[in-house]
């Protein structure tokens, strides 16, 4: 391994202290033409302790750069723990981005889960696209789904657009708004006949009948049949039927009304 620096002060480790690099005209460079050897070497045993720590106060400096023409620029690795970690109060923790059609951030796991998001009171995972698809699940199991939605404390598992236009209850109810799509259905098959309902109660009375006489405009019908529906008796009189109630005589007199054609 080549050190490149003017005046650089080693300070050689002493069993059970730690190693110094100090150089008074910085920056001090290390180079290394080895794939295993790394050019920078910065480890600690303590818990808790960070092997590589970088620090810049100045507005878009960077505490930390990596850099790489074809390879990983940063590369973090841990057998249990975090590969890489990024903490920020205010800001974003890790940002991603890659101009030449590649993935700004990508996530892969053998077994686990390859991108894993998770927010106390913000989105967990948020997609946002100016001109394409802000996210895109993509599955070749045969035995899967491209998309899986769950919801432990009861609440919706899909909402879409404004105002919840279409959104799907955690009991897999579907709510849509909107215009209706497709065409009408066939009619379904008659369902059984219902029981009988309830007898109604009785109307009122109707009109009582004004009594007279009760005439036909058929003179072939029957003067006993046709005047016995009156509760009287009846007479035919040039070939008009005519008859008279019980309550009147049966007089030739006492039916003055004579039946006509009108």
């Amino acid at each position: 391994m080549k050190i490149l620096s003017k005046k650089l002060l080693v300070v050689s480790l002493i069993v059970g202290l730690s190693t110094k690099v100090l150089a008074d005209d910085p920056p001090a460079a290390f180079q290394s033409t080895q794939a295993s050897t790394p050019g920078v070497l910065g480890e600690n045993t303590a818990e808790g302790g960070a092997g590589v720590y970088g620090k810049a106060d100045a507005k878009g400096a960077g505490g930390v750069i990596g850099h790489a023409d074809d390879g990983r620029g940063i590369y973090g690795e841990s057998k249990t723990g975090v590969g890489v970690w990024g903490f920020s109060e205010s800001g974003i923790a890790i940002v991603g981005d890659s101009k030449a059609g590649a993935a700004g951030i990508q996530g892969q796991a053998d077994k686990g889960r390859g991108v894993f998001g998770e927010s106390k009171t913000g989105q967990g995972v948020w997609g946002f696209s100016e001109s394409s698809n802000a996210i895109v699940g993509d599955s070749r199991s045969a035995n899967a789904a491209t998309a899986v939605f769950q919801n432990s404390g009861g609440g919706d598992l899909i909402q879409a657009g404004k105002n919840g236009a279409f959104r799907v209850r955690n009991n897999g109810d579907v709510f849509v708004r909107g215009a209706k799509i497709g065409l009408r259905g066939l009619t379904g098959l008659t369902g059984p006949q219902g029981s009988t309902g309830l007898t109604g109660p009785q109307g009122p009375a109707g009109p009582v009948s004004r009594a007279g006489c009760i005439c036909s405009w058929n003179a072939t019908d029957s003067i006993t049949g046709f005047c016995s529906a009156a509760g009287g008796s009846g007479r035919a009189t040039g070939g008009i039927a005519e008859c008279v109630t019980a309550a009147q005589s049966a007089s030739t007199g006492a039916c003055n009304i004579k039946c006509t054609d009108n």
